[in-house]
């Protein structure tokens, strides 16, 4: 077996690959949505990024903000659901909001009293927002808008040419405000990316336990694949067909949304449409009685470590996720359209001689 035939178990091989990551996909997805695992993630990486020693209250402040607090949604059972995206301008003005007005239980575990004088209060918020970004860039922006405030606040005994000089300045320091701003956001950003990455390797050990349990519950052996495949032309060929045909419609079932929230309808919509492709690749996916009496009944040594290798190389493989499958799925695809048709027949040397004989000028 060379050439094309290779190709097509490799194709039929990835696309099956593909439909059995869109299942453990579908079944993480509806646990995620279920016991709303993302959500959790987001918060208790907000909370641990807002973890202040000099003030304990801060995070609980700014996850109770209104802009925060109306992300959250009702489930069926009554109970509120943690937001599972948080847009980095809404953290950033909140953040903002409760630096500056810090809450009263807050307030008195900061200084002893909540400031008093508005002054006070923004130089407060200033070296405490400077505190928690721990940017030395930010430094000549907050002493920037610091001296701002302070001649804005004694702007009221200034004759009118220098009060004109100091709305100017003041009207200076929303730039620099702004500046403060994107600061917090590229802040939250960054902070956000690292919550993303750990929560995806957590998602790939799932993945890997979901892929293992749902190997040995269909019987998903790769090896008994392969050699299915290699061995069954009419079987090779109708798969292969199947998986380019169906690649263009998978594009918007692979391609999940990483903002939206986890849902269980969708999840489900996946995880049907996933198993009915399996079941028309005419695989036999399940364990038959001679499955059960080579592995289980009436086991030898070279069968089991054969079935197992066959079980671990398809959990995996499935842990490597479907969007990685989908893509090299379309990788082998467009190899593939560019090798010999399959109804064209190669020309044989001797029929190649022949014509040039024919077509040559007597």
């Amino acid at each position: 077996m060379f050439g094309l035939e290779i190709l097509d178990v490799v194709v039929g091989l990835a696309f099956v690959y593909l439909l059995l990551s869109l299942v453990c996909s579908a079944i993480n997805e509806y646990v995620s949505a279920l016991l709303n695992l993302r959500g959790r993630a987001l918060i208790q990486g907000i909370e641990h990024l807002l973890d202040d020693a000099n003030d304990p209250h801060l995070a609980s402040d700014v996850l109770d903000h209104r802009l925060i607090r109306s992300l959250y949604c009702r489930s069926v059972f009554g109970r509120m659901r943690k937001p599972s995206y948080i847009p980095a301008r809404s953290f950033a003005m909140a953040l903002l909001d409760c630096v500056e007005n810090p809450s009263p239980p807050r307030a008195m575990a900061a200084g002893g009293s909540p400031p008093r004088d508005a002054d006070e209060q923004r130089s407060h918020s200033i070296h405490a927002i400077l505190d928690l970004l721990k940017d030395d860039a930010l430094e000549d922006v907050v002493q920037s808008f610091g001296d701002v405030a302070d001649q804005a606040a004694a702007a009221a005994p200034l004759p009118h040419s220098a009060r004109r000089a100091v709305t100017s300045a003041v009207a200076a320091s929303r730039t620099e405000l702004q500046k403060l701003h994107d600061s917090v956001e590229v802040w939250f950003n960054n902070a956000m990316d690292r919550v993303s990455g750990a929560y995806k390797r957590r998602t790939q050990v799932w993945l890997f336990a979901i892929g293992l349990a749902v190997a040995i519950l269909m019987n998903a052996d790769t090896v008994a694949m392969w050699r299915q495949l290699s061995s069954n032309q009419q079987l090779r060929d109708s798969l292969a067909k199947t998986a380019v045909d169906q690649l263009p419609s998978l594009a918007e079932t692979v391609r999940v949304d990483t903002t939206a929230a986890p849902d269980q309808v969708h999840a489900k919509a996946v995880y049907d449409a996933a198993m009915d492709q399996l079941d028309r690749a005419q695989l036999g996916f399940g364990w038959s009685a001679a499955d059960a009496q080579g592995v289980w009944v009436d086991p030898r040594l070279g069968t089991v470590l054969r079935k197992l290798l066959g079980l671990l190389i398809t959990a995996v493989a499935l842990s490597l996720g479907a969007p990685f499958w989908f893509d090299v799925l379309n990788k082998i695809v467009n190899i593939r359209s560019t090798g010999r048709a399959p109804d064209e027949r190669p020309k044989t040397p001797e029929a190649s001689g022949k014509r040039l004989a024919e077509v040559a000028p007597k």
